[in-house]
C-alpha cells in the first residue's frame, strides 16, 4: 500500500472531535486549530507508547527483542501512522509529500555530510 492509498483509507477511522462551543453564542464552530491539536497529542502519545515499549525490552528483556515485543511495537507504529497521517489532514497535506520531502532533506544532508547533528537548517 502507499502513502496516499492508507491516508484515504484512513480517514474513514475518524472519531476525533472536530467542533467546539462556544461560549459567546453557545452554538458549534468548526475548530480546526482543536482537531489539530488532538491529533498531534494522539502522535506523541503513540510515539511515547512505542519508546516504553522499548524501555521495557531494555529493562526486562536485556535488549533480547523478541517477535512478541516486534509485533507490540508494529501495533504502536500503526497507531503512530494514523495519527501523522490525520495531522496532515487537518495542515491539508499528504502523507506521501511528506515522506518525499523527507526523503529530499536528508538526501540533501548527505551530499552535504551533515547527516549528523542538529539543527533544522544543516
Amino acid at each position: 500500500m502507499n502513502f496516499n492509498d492508507y491516508q484515504q483509507k484512513a480517514r474513514r477511522f475518524k472519531i476525533y472531535p472536530r467542533h467546539r462551543f462556544c461560549d459567546y453564542c453557545h452554538c458549534k464552530h468548526a475548530d480546526p486549530l482543536g482537531a489539530l491539536e488532538y491529533t498531534v497529542l494522539g502522535l506523541t502519545n503513540e510515539a511515547g507508547e512505542v519508546a516504553g515499549k522499548v524501555k521495557k525490552i531494555a529493562r526486562d528483556q536485556g535488549g533480547e527483542i523478541t517477535e512478541e515485543n516486534r509485533k507490540a511495537i508494529l501495533k504502536e507504529l500503526g497507531d503512530a501512522l494514523w495519527y501523522l497521517s490525520a495531522t496532515c489532514d487537518e495542515i491539508g497535506a499528504k502523507l506521501s509529500d511528506v515522506a518525499a520531502a523527507n526523503i529530499k532533506k536528508l538526501d540533501e544532508r548527505a551530499k552535504k555530510d551533515t547527516l549528523h547533528g542538529d539543527g533544522d537548517n544543516r
